[in-house]
């Protein structure tokens, strides 16, 4: 899994050594692929994406259908300013068998400069002719909060009463639940990075997670888990 933040730099790092796919498979929430394909869009079109250039689907409500895919074929052809153009469609799983085919069809013959964004919620849904006919990234869950302002909060925390204002000052469950599955992707990270001392924190945070899945006081059990956090990062 990575970040959005990670996979935003790759994907422009891609497109500065001209070596970007034809398509793209993003697995995460709406908001989470939406960033990273407006982030992306934004850098390699120069600062200004043009909705002329640039065709996104993203209601879930919405009719996208084989008719909608032909109109954006037509319009694909027409030629450009841009170096790429761009077809973003969310929540691929939802899409009927006929409009499911007729990207298939599209994703064997590409058009040229023509980059296409898919996203999902559950990769497990979607296609195996799909997944083997684009680049997959799983983004982690929890990214409402990047890696870099796990760090940031982390080293922000240099006395107890800080956690503890910080957790107290917590609107909702939401929150806590995604700076707390942030934090967890963050140490898994360490981890596998072979800083085997996070492997504590991964399991604290865990178990907090749970406690929010079960109803508990979101601050105070954020509270507990940014003081233990501090404990253990402080004696590494």
């Amino acid at each position: 899994m990575t970040t959005t933040n990670t996979l935003v730099e790759k994907l422009i790092l891609e497109s500065e050594a001209k070596k970007m796919f034809h398509s793209y498979l993003l697995v995460g929430s709406p908001e989470q692929t939406r960033r990273v394909v407006d982030d992306v869009l934004l850098n390699i079109q120069g600062g200004k994406v043009d909705p002329l250039d640039n065709f996104f689907c993203f209601d879930d409500d919405s009719k996208f259908g084989v008719e909608e895919l032909r109109k954006i074929q037509n319009q694909m052809i027409i030629s450009s300013n841009s170096p790429y153009k761009a077809c973003y469609i969310e929540n691929i799983e939802r899409l009927s068998i006929p409009a499911i085919n007729s990207i298939l069809k599209i994703l064997e013959e590409p058009p040229r400069q023509v980059l296409f964004f898919l996203s999902c919620k559950n990769l497990n849904n979607v296609l195996d002719t799909i997944i083997s006919r684009c680049r997959t990234y799983e983004i982690a869950r929890g990214d409402d909060y990047h890696e870099f302002d796990i760090r940031e909060l982390l080293s922000g925390l240099q006395i107890e009463n800080d956690a503890i204002e910080f957790a107290n000052g917590l609107e909702d469950r939401k929150e806590a639940l995604s700076i707390a599955e942030a934090l967890l992707s963050y140490s898994r990270e360490q981890v596998l990075d072979n800083k085997n001392e996070y492997a504590d924190l991964c399991i604290l945070t865990q178990r907090c997670i749970d406690d929010l899945n079960s109803n508990v006081n979101h601050r105070l059990a954020l509270e507990v888990l940014l003081l233990r956090a501090m404990r253990l990062v402080s004696s590494m």
